[in-house]
């Protein structure tokens, strides 16, 4: 009681990326013409009659079910303007406004929105036990099943029993290979794209011998021709996805090197927009059967996890098969014992289906894979997108971050053949200290996901 959260100042609206270019009459004409019916109703003008409607209901109902108890500040708006916009950004300007806490009433239900630092904490981490999943289990039932984020509290517990004891020292060790080839894959990409324009291969001076050497040649590259434009989300999105589908599943999705997206990255997109589009959208009218057959979105995005469970279940299966090829199930100790510098298959579904003991079905295997997948990507890339923005504005602070990567780089170099790349170990990512308090910042100011 009391308590007053702070206010954060808006972080500043800067055009990443140039606008899109003007459709033709044309184009627009056709557009509208295959847009459905119902979309368009759920995007109303702001003060109509779906505005008022919306009020109406939302008045009656405060007074059918009584007084308010909470003492919370009520978020008064129009549910068009909801609409508009992914939801977290309304309830941002609900939260300059009204604080850390408020009401948020519509039709029949009522959200109590908490954004306060110590109350979010009393209820994520000091009291979580008593307090349910909510909608966002609801929403993301469909994509992931009993996974980790929608499942019941007892089968989360169970499968988390199973899923962090495969994220252990030995496996991370391996990894880290992983990671280091995926990023230097990575640099290829941008500078191919930004520093010749053709494909770093061949190029004369790369690799670069270091952060510093790296800016420096864009620099040059900026000022004797001009100005380059890369979306850093875009690459991002494809490094992350690549290094999970390495990890996770042993599967190489090659989203960094490919010129064209395949369809099961399609697919894995599509997947991923619509978990984001369930979290943040208001009216969840993809569970009325006839709607959800109507609208496109919801046809392509079955069609879309029809794709992905389909290429789930055949790397389950396979990693069945290896199992039982390879002598069957061992338990936890021999599985963290072994040698995952040599191993075939280091990834975490192949620990997954060897454990013994906590033995799961395809679906159940499915769903924590599907869990991981979604988590661990669009997240990931957004943060390091935000990230890299934020060091963009500081060119002070992005020398020193540089600087220490190049520190801790340089030994790593030392007797490396031509062309030859390091790979950092995980001493060496804990001695990126200044890079990893950047990190947790930026995590701080734009948390992922930004809504639960």
């Amino acid at each position: 009681p009391g308590y007053k959260s702070p206010g954060f100042q808006r972080p500043p609206r800067v055009p990443l990326l140039p606008p899109a270019p003007r459709r033709t009459a044309a184009e627009v004409k056709k557009s509208r013409r295959r847009e459905n019916l119902f979309v368009r109703t759920l995007r109303p003008k702001r003060g109509g009659a779906f505005d008022k409607i919306s009020q109406s209901a939302t008045d009656a109902f405060d007074a059918l079910l009584g007084t308010d108890i909470s003492g919370a500040p009520v978020a008064r708006g129009d549910v068009s303007a909801l609409l508009a916009e992914p939801l977290f950004i309304a309830l941002y300007e609900w939260f300059l406004e009204l604080g850390g806490v408020f009401r948020l009433p519509f039709g029949p239900k009522n959200f109590l929105v908490v954004s306060d630092p110590v109350i979010a904490k009393y209820i994520l981490q000091d009291q979580s036990g008593i307090y349910s999943k909510g909608i966002l289990g609801e929403i993301l039932k469909p994509i992931m099943g009993e996974g980790l984020i929608p499942a019941k509290p007892e089968v989360a517990a169970k499968r988390r029993r199973v899923v962090v004891p495969a994220v252990h020292n030995a496996y991370l060790k391996r990894m880290m290979r992983t990671f280091s080839e995926t990023a230097w894959e990575l640099a290829d990409e941008v500078e191919g794209k930004i520093g010749g324009g053709g494909g770093s291969a061949g190029q004369q001076g790369w690799p670069p011998h270091s952060a510093s050497d790296l800016l420096q040649s864009h620099a040059a590259d900026s000022e004797h021709h001009g100005r380059y434009l890369l979306d850093m989300e875009q690459q991002f999105n494809h490094v992350t996805l690549d290094i999970v589908g390495r990890a996770v599943f042993n599967w190489d999705f090659g989203t960094v090197t490919s010129v064209e997206e395949t369809d099961l990255v399609k697919a894995v997109y599509g997947v991923m927009s619509e978990a984001d589009h369930r979290a943040t959208f208001f009216l969840p009218y993809w569970n009325v059967p006839v709607l959800g057959g109507m609208v496109p979105r919801q046809r392509r995005f079955r069609k879309a996890l029809g794709l992905l469970n389909g290429q789930l279940d055949e790397l389950i299966g396979a990693a069945r098969a290896a199992c039982e090829a390879e002598g069957g199930r061992e338990d936890l100790e021999l599985l963290q014992a072994r040698d995952y510098e040599n191993v075939k298959d280091p990834s975490m579904l192949r620990f997954l289906v060897d454990m013994r003991g906590e033995e799961a079905g395809d679906k159940q295997l499915r769903d924590d894979l599907m869990t991981l997948l979604i988590a661990g990507h669009e997240t990931t890339s957004s943060v390091l997108t935000w990230l890299l923005f934020e060091l963009s504005q500081r060119p002070a602070l992005m020398a020193e971050v540089v600087a220490e990567v190049d520190a801790v780089m340089a030994p790593l170099e030392r007797g490396l053949a031509e062309g030859e790349r390091p790979v950092l170990g995980l001493d060496d990512v804990k001695a990126l200290k200044l890079l990893r308090v950047a990190f947790a910042e930026t995590l701080r100011l734009y948390p992922q996901p930004p809504l639960l």
